[in-house]
């Protein structure tokens, strides 16, 4: 039997790789919700259905998710006004109000609600936005009845994300950030392991999971396994001790007081802050000692436990869910 999977948000790095692996699996039939013509042209040359429309309009969304069995929600943009947050928290709603009965809704969300940049467990305004909305959609859920999951996913890893991308570019420049003896646990999902577990959740799994790979990779497993895809040694870098900082105590107060502002204020204050941003960037000399990857490796603590049962080893995750030959234009 087939099963129609609807994945909004999918013009996104991750919402298009998880698309593309989920494409090709017997069984299933993917279709990809984008805003827009231009949103959906790179999916749609590489032969993925979408269809176009907004999620925050009701009408919108029972025409685009009516005929789903599976609805996976990856839409989000960091709101910069009260007006972004109400439309983050119309698109989470939606997805429950126009799911049919039987359908599984599944709300993407993120680890980073544990808060590993701070010294106490304590989220980021990122954090903080994503559980607010995991609250609102679990509270829809219970009042529909609807099967509903969230994952809190890991740092996503796939031939179209960032991370990977970054990872094989140190190696590939021999300057890893990452010790091949590293033992940290890396908290990282491959997105074929995302797909995986798209298809094997059930309604006796927990409501909500911390979805990173399973056996997990250290990063030390992680930067050797792709050492060895690549055909490169994996070299030690220097090691990094990651600190609060003033900074990042102001950005986080402006990023959460851009929520709660009147919208012409919030706007501006945003936009200042992403020139400044811009400028420290540009003048800050950055060395494989100063990645995100080099200071992740040292400051996380660790997850709940609350992880997904039945996922495979990544590689096997790999194998069955491969990235189809991309068209690029």
């Amino acid at each position: 039997m087939t099963r129609r999977v609807i994945i909004v948000g999918a013009n996104g790095r991750l919402g298009s790789e998880l698309a593309l692996r989920l494409s090709g699996i017997d069984g299933i039939d993917v279709i990809a919700i984008c805003r827009n013509m231009a949103g959906s042209a790179f999916l749609r040359l590489n032969g993925v259905p979408c269809r176009l429309g907004s999620m925050v309009k009701r009408e919108s969304a029972d025409e685009l998710l009516g005929d789903a069995d599976v609805i996976v929600n990856l839409a989000y943009a960091f709101p910069r006004s009260v007006a972004g947050h109400r439309a983050n928290l119309a698109l989470v709603k939606n997805s429950i109000e126009a799911a049919r009965p039987d359908a599984t809704v599944i709300l993407a969300s993120t680890i980073m609600v544990y808060g590993p940049a701070f010294p106490v467990t304590l989220p980021d305004a990122y954090g903080f936005e994503k559980l607010r909305l995991e609250r609102a959609f679990l509270r829809s859920a219970a009042t529909r009845g609807v099967k509903a999951r969230v994952f809190r996913i890991g740092h996503a890893l796939g031939d179209l994300q960032p991370l990977t991308q970054q990872i094989k570019t140190e190696l590939g420049a021999g300057q890893a950030s990452v010790n091949g003896n590293n033992v940290t646990p890396s908290n990282t999902i491959h997105v074929a392991s995302l797909a995986e577990a798209i298809d094997i959740v059930n309604g006796g799994h927990p409501r909500v999971i911390d979805l990173v790979s399973s056996p997990q990779w250290t990063w030390g497993q992680l930067y050797s396994w792709y050492a060895s895809a690549l055909g490169v040694p994996v070299t030690r870098s220097g090691q990094v001790v990651a600190g609060w900082g003033t900074r990042r105590v102001l950005r986080e107060g402006v990023l959460a007081a851009t929520q709660v502002l009147p919208e012409r204020l919030a706007e501006r204050m945003y936009g200042r802050f992403l020139i400044d941003r811009a400028r420290r960037e540009l003048t800050a000399g950055v060395t494989p000692e100063t990645t995100p990857m080099a200071i992740e490796a040292t400051r996380w603590r660790g997850l709940t436990g609350r992880t997904l049962a039945g996922l495979s080893d990544p590689v096997a995750a790999i194998e069955h869910y491969p990235m189809p030959p991309l068209h690029i234009g």
